[in-house]
């Protein structure tokens, strides 16, 4: 009789075991979730500004410098693509030079401003063969970023074209 009790627990043991691994390997529901009141939606993060390459600080210079490999539109190369000036910083002299020997500005349009608002922003242009300077007023109370594409006409020295780049300006970044 005790060997008939000690089997009859060892095959009731073993079979227990075999019942809890089932349960444990069976899918789990999840508990059900209390429902409360609808939660607010929150607003979509503020988007950033455009995006530039350097942003002229307050009282600072801005200058981009122009390197020539060759007269196509890849050739010209300038320190930064898209220029920004701070919101606030106005009366502010941009100037462009050229680094290369060789090449120099077209005479009547070596920085030139495409759209039609920009003679609200920039005034009293100044160039010379190798200097392009725009004055930037980035009038205040402007409450979003402006962007003013511009062109910059590269000749080789005695007048022979070459290609424009076509960079921006953007202000109140």
């Amino acid at each position: 009789m005790n060997r008939a009790s000690i089997a009859v627990l060892a095959l009731a043991f073993a079979l227990a075991g075999c019942g809890k691994k089932e349960q444990e390997a069976a899918p789990k529901t999840p508990a059900p979730v209390a429902q409360g009141p609808a939660v607010a939606q929150l607003p979509p993060p503020a988007t950033a500004g455009p995006k530039t390459d350097y942003v002229c600080k307050k009282n600072g210079k801005c200058e981009v410098a122009i390197t020539i490999k060759d007269c196509s539109p890849n050739g010209i190369l300038l320190d930064y693509a898209s220029v920004g000036v701070e919101r606030g910083n106005s009366d502010i002299e941009i100037t462009w030079t050229i680094a290369t020997d060789g090449y120099e500005f077209a005479a009547t349009d070596g920085v030139k401003f495409k759209e039609s608002d920009w003679q609200k922003e920039f005034k009293d242009g100044k160039a010379n063969k190798n200097k392009y300077s725009w004055h930037d007023m980035n009038p205040q109370g402007a409450q979003q970023s402006r962007v003013f594409p511009y062109s910059v006409t590269i000749v080789k020295k005695g007048g022979a074209a070459c290609a424009s780049k076509d960079p921006t300006v953007i202000n109140d970044v």
